[in-house]
């Protein structure tokens, strides 16, 4: 993980845009219809062991992609590995340290940089139009093309010569989540199992436990840092309980103190779609960890709260605000359920597709609202109530002024400094 190799791919192949599940009911002059077209694969390459540490579908060049995966290679993929059906395991992960790019668009975005310094990376850059200069993921990009296109149909071959009169457009029947699995299902378990000419004959998986066991891997990143780093970032409004994402209520101490103290209404915040139990808030220049109200919601993923909350919309339509119990026992009941079809195929591969990311997020949950069965019961050190307790002054080093409920002077005779509490706040 010293060297990683970043690229993007537009993939050798024309295929139906769209997910398998929506083709399920159509008929073939309906299937006839739908938009074809070449999708874009991002792909994260280990120089040291030639294994893959992360792969993406994207519908075109861009940051927001390129972004989700460097996220993926900080983690361990055999979740997706499961859900492709594979035989092994996809445990090719560490921290971040020096990854190579070419100029593409989404790698020279200030954002994927900013969050690659985040992670404590460097990205190199070589010199363009050399791509020998960034030969292993180049390599691997030519192995796809000749070891797996041929067995696709709807291939469009790499010149039109070689193309001829074969109907690429007629042929192509995969859809994206379907071209997704048979890529995770390549790499995983053919790719890295077959000896590399490149290793001197070693397999992947092979060299990726020698050099484990012997050189170690570069630390994986503290969870707070990945999150602060690599994270989907949003903006939201500070209320009385917090900030609101999904219709969940998140909150800490020092969010509690902005609230009461600083002008501003308004905070950015990072959120792991993996878990929703936690999130990280900035506030001035400091990132703090805000923990969810709902305790329901620890390592619970957006997929399985979305496919919830679809539910209860139709269960409760005429209801705004649910209890936390309700939220949870649908909670566990769609997770159970969807337990062995995600170990099939299922919601865990739609994040790698470009479909997944057209979901409006905002409007499933605009109004829905949970109400905690113990809306206090967070762990919080207990914060003075704004009377009858010390409030100290704007200026530091003087004394502090005590304030209680119908008392507008202090011992001197003086009033008292204004704070930056308001009247409105609560």
């Amino acid at each position: 993980m010293e060297r990683v190799e970043i690229d993007e791919w537009c993939v050798d192949l024309i295929t139906i845009l769209a997910e398998r599940g929506a083709l399920d009911h159509l008929s073939p002059e309906e299937l006839a219809k739908l938009d074809r077209g070449r999708r874009w694969l991002y792909l994260a390459i280990d120089c040291a062991t030639r294994c893959v540490v992360g792969m993406r579908l994207a519908e075109k060049p861009n940051c927001q992609d390129a972004l989700a995966l460097l996220s993926d290679i900080t983690r361990d993929k055999s979740d997706l590995a499961i859900a492709a059906g594979c035989k092994s395991t996809w445990h090719h992960y560490g921290g971040v340290s020096s990854l190579v790019t070419d100029l593409g668009v989404a790698f020279v975005d200030d954002e994927f940089r900013s969050a690659v310094f985040d992670a404590h990376g460097v990205v190199e850059t070589p010199r363009g139009g050399l791509p020998r200069l960034r030969g292993r993921v180049e390599r691997i990009f030519r192995t796809f093309g000749t070891a797996l296109m041929p067995l696709l149909a709807g291939r469009t071959f790499s010149d039109p010569k070689e193309r001829g009169d074969y109907p690429s457009e007629e042929m192509a029947s995969l859809s994206d989540d379907v071209l997704m699995e048979i890529l995770i299902r390549f790499v995983v378990d053919v790719y890295h199992n077959i000896p590399h000419r490149g290793l001197n004959g070693e397999t992947p998986n092979n060299c990726w436990k020698r050099l484990a066991e012997k050189m170690g891997i570069v630390p994986q990143l503290a969870e707070t840092t990945r999150r602060k780093a690599l994270g989907v970032r949003y903006r939201r409004r500070v209320f009385g309980k917090g900030v609101r994402l999904f219709s969940i209520d998140y909150t800490c101490q020092a969010l509690r103190e902005f609230y009461v103290h600083d002008r501003r209404r308004h905070v950015h915040l990072k959120v792991d779609l993996n878990d929703l139990g936690w999130i990280m808030i900035q506030i001035g220049k400091k990132w703090y960890a805000a923990r969810a109200l709902q305790k329901c919601f620890d390592a619970v993923s957006y997929e399985q709260w979305e496919a919830t909350a679809r539910q209860l919309r139709l269960k409760y339509k005429a209801e705004a605000v649910l209890q936390e119990k309700t939220v949870s026992d649908a909670l566990h009941t769609i997770i159970q359920k969807n337990s062995e079809e995600e170990r099939r195929f299922g919601a865990v591969l739609k994040r790698q597709t470009p479909a997944g990311l057209r979901r409006a997020r905002e409007d499933l949950f605009q109004g829905l609202s949970i109400e905690t069965d113990d809306p206090e019961g967070f762990d919080l050190p207990p914060e003075p109530d704004l009377f009858g307790h010390v409030i100290p002054s704007l200026d530091e080093g003087e004394n502090t002024i005590e304030v209680t409920a119908g008392q507008g002077q202090n011992p001197n005779g003086d009033r008292p400094r204004p704070s930056k509490w308001r009247i409105e706040n609560d």
